[in-house]
């Protein structure tokens, strides 16, 4: 099998697995409820507890993985490992003899999901700087197409009359586990014969600059897989221009940059910190937690606003989390485009604004909202909620994208286990706030939007500090600290 062909069958299967991620959030969740109140006579304490045992498992075990991977350098065999217990999760979700088994089960599957900072760590690894940013937004857009095929599969098991194999019962409550089971392992034979790793760049080769072992020749990639970016390098003519003296400088220049990137192994964990303790690290670890904080927590008022000033019953929900689906797959793949156009910083910046005007709707109208004004409530709903979706795919892209661009090679898995680690506690925390303050929808509002000015005046502040120097850029910070040497 060619480069070219296993690149293309690796995307695929990666494009798979966030697909499959979406999958299993919109098949198990609507059934997990009334699986645990009708087999078990659970309350609904124990219930958010197996909502968010998932999430709990993803926040401990991703910086594990992710570690993992940067010792290793390679994510297949996370991904292989974390399928199983995907697998594994699912089967004791679908045979659950008692409540607590289905908590195992929730609690296994979201260990499985720690491959995903492995696979963002091998993305960033093996993409330059340019073309990381609709990497992701490709990557990212696989779970939202996970999120329309799962509520069909949903309208498939609703249907199911119940089945007695031995001590197994197959229904409409059980048979999301069975299913997710059988699905994960299609994933893990996929990866097996499919998924292949590739060699990581070196930071300088990230930034643009490459130079091969034959000649002085410095290169830059800008034809690129649609997953796994890195194709054809060719050279930048600026460089070519120059004279023998400058280029013997500027390959001086790329040395000294490698001593310090991915060829290096991992240093302690006193290193690691130092790297991640700095000024754009916060600033966007901030971002990440408080806007995924915000968006759950509305996910959360949605359904129960829905009901009482639309009177949606679980159809209308259905389609109008599809369309939200659908908006965000649209927005992703637009962003694929934009990002070649626009800096990751403006996105970020677009996003937090979108974000804050989607909340000033919904703060405006929410508290005198009634539910005789329906058509009123129905602009407001769906026009908050769109912007907010839109805020969603472009905080979420720029966030990612930047943390990557501002962390060394050797420390991506690092990196990307503990910005899903923040992820999950702000999913964690966000539906906790707002059913606590259900009732007083005002004041949670309020404080959200709050939270999104701060961090508002964080990113200004630091909006210098969180531009990524282009390839060219860093020719001449290069040649430049040379000759100043």
């Amino acid at each position: 099998m060619g480069t070219s062909t296993k690149r293309k069958t690796t995307g695929v299967v990666t494009f798979l697995f966030f697909l499959c991620g979406g999958i299993e959030y919109a098949i198990i969740l609507p059934s997990l409820w009334p699986y645990l109140d009708i087999y078990f006579h659970s309350n609904r304490a124990f219930y958010g507890l197996c909502f968010a045992s998932f999430s709990i498992s993803g926040l401990i075990f991703s910086p594990v993985f992710g570690y993992w991977s940067d010792r290793i350098k390679v994510a297949k065999p996370i991904i292989l490992l974390c399928n199983l217990f995907e697998i594994a999760g699912n089967l004791v979700y679908f045979a659950s003899r008692n409540q607590y088994m289905v908590l195992a089960g929730r609690f296994l599957s979201g260990i499985g999901t720690g491959a995903g900072a492995a696979i963002f760590a091998m993305l960033a690894r093996s993409s330059t700087i340019e073309e990381r940013t609709r990497v992701f937004a490709v990557a990212m857009s696989c779970r939202f197409i996970g999120l329309i095929v799962g509520p069909g599969l949903n309208a498939v098991t609703s249907r199911l009359n119940s089945h007695q194999f031995g001590p197994f019962t197959f229904d409409k409550y059980t048979a999301p586990g069975l299913i997710m089971a059988g699905v994960w392992l299609i994933v893990e034979v996929s990866m097996l014969f499919f998924y292949f790793d590739f060699p990581t760049l070196t930071d300088a080769e990230a930034a643009g600059l490459y130079v091969p072992e034959s000649g002085d020749t410095e290169y830059v990639s800008n034809e690129t897989d649609p997953l796994l970016g890195h194709g054809k390098r060719h050279p930048v003519t600026s460089i070519n221009e120059t004279s023998q003296d400058h280029s013997v400088q500027l390959e001086a220049s790329i040395e000294e940059r490698r001593s310090g990137d991915s060829s290096s192994p991992p240093q302690s964990w006193k290193e690691r910190m130092l790297a991640f303790l700095r000024e754009e690290w916060i600033v966007l670890l901030a971002c990440q937690f408080i806007l995924f904080f915000n968006q759950t927590a509305l996910e959360t008022v949605i359904v129960p606003l829905g009901k009482d000033l639309l009177g949606w019953d679980i159809l209308d929900t259905s389609i109008f989390y599809c369309g939200c689906a659908v908006e965000g797959i649209a927005c992703f793949l637009a962003l694929r485009w934009i990002s070649k156009y626009v800096q990751d910083r403006w996105l970020l910046l677009v996003g937090i604004l979108a974000e804050l005007l989607s909340l000033v709707l919904f703060l405006y109208y929410v508290p005198t909202a009634k539910p005789a004004d329906r058509r009123l409530s129905y602009i407001f709903m769906i026009t908050g909620s769109a912007i907010g979706i839109g805020a969603l795919t472009l905080f979420s892209v720029a966030t990612t994208s930047l943390l990557t661009k501002f962390t060394s090679m050797k420390y991506q898995g690092t990196s990307q286990g503990v910005r899903r680690s923040t992820g999950f506690v702000a999913t964690i925390m966000g539906p906790l706030w707002a059913g606590a303050f259900l009732s007083h929808l005002t004041f949670m509002l309020a404080v959200e939007v709050g939270l999104v000015a701060m961090i508002l005046v964080m990113v200004l502040l630091s909006f210098s500090r969180l531009r990524v120097p282009k390839p060219q850029d860093a020719v001449v910070e290069s040649s430049s600290g040379s000759t100043e040497a």
